[in-house]
């Protein structure tokens, strides 16, 4: 068997990324999760970024609205492309503007902070029924060792 690349791997990421995860959406301010490996904003035509996702996504929705309008997607900051992580985008030029003072921002805030304690929760809730399931395994596995050995101590007597 023969283990793909981390390169590989990533490629294949930013070629499936049609979707973004949306964590927290107004008609200002835009909060959604990069994955790693997929760029913040980039120039290179057929390349996959944050940016023309959005604006995929805010299309998609403005046509079921019926809004004829070109989306607006400001990059408030940036994230490295091998990094994953949340990333906030303004919707309308007033927002990029001054993303700092907006009252939006701060309902971003606690929608990052809800969504980040949920990521956690998950890891360590598949931490512990990863451990759970090594455990049984390990008593089935010591269970069928001790049957083997009386088994063959049985026999020989």
């Amino acid at each position: 068997m023969q283990r793909k690349s981390l390169y590989q791997d990533i490629r294949k990421i930013r070629e499936d990324m049609t979707q973004p995860e949306i964590i927290y959406e107004d008609e200002a301010i835009l909060v959604c999760h990069k994955p790693a490996g997929v760029a913040t904003q980039t120039k290179r035509l057929g390349q996959k970024d944050m940016e023309s996702i959005l604006k995929n996504y805010i299309v998609g929705k403005k046509r079921v609205e019926g809004s004829t309008q070109p989306p607006y997607i400001g990059i408030v900051h940036r994230l490295d492309q091998p990094v994953e992580g949340v990333m906030v985008y303004a919707k309308t030029p007033q927002a990029a503007a001054k993303p700092q003072c907006s009252r939006e921002l701060t309902h971003a805030r606690a929608a990052v902070l809800a969504w980040s304690l949920l990521y956690i929760f998950r890891v360590v809730l598949y931490t512990f029924w990863l451990m759970a399931l090594l455990a049984l395994v390990a008593a089935a596995c010591l269970a069928s060792s001790v049957s083997a050995a009386a088994t063959a101590a049985f026999i020989s007597a």
